[in-house]
């Protein structure tokens, strides 16, 4: 029991909520609340602008090489056995429907981090 006291606890509990939720929250809220509300709106209309224009993004003819020379040291560094960025060869048609290369990429990853 001493060891599992520590992990569970109602302190804890609430010292968790406060440091991964509330004070994060709390930032967020601060940060688009300056200047009244301006970054808020700036975001979203770029949300909006994206959401719009996102079904009109088409990336065609991917094709993924793996080069026949990998660095062994950035290989390494990958999980498993996957090759570095460096080491692939990435050709594509990216058809962007009016939405810039940088704005796919941030949706990209706002989508993978769910």
């Amino acid at each position: 029991f001493t060891t599992l006291g520590p992990e569970f606890n109602s302190h804890r509990m609430v010292m968790d909520y406060v440091h991964k939720a509330y004070k994060p929250a709390y930032d967020n809220y601060n940060k688009l609340s300056r200047y009244d509300f301006q970054p808020a709106r700036e975001l979203a209309d770029w949300r909006n602008d994206i959401m719009t224009k996102w079904s009109g993004i088409d990336l065609r003819n991917a094709h993924i090489e793996i080069k026949d020379e990998q660095d062994p040291e950035k290989t390494g560094r990958e999980i498993g056995l996957q090759p570095a960025w460096d080491d692939l060869n990435i050709q594509k048609k990216l058809i962007r429907g009016g939405v810039t290369r940088q704005g796919i990429i941030e949706e990209y990853r706002n989508r993978l981090s769910g």
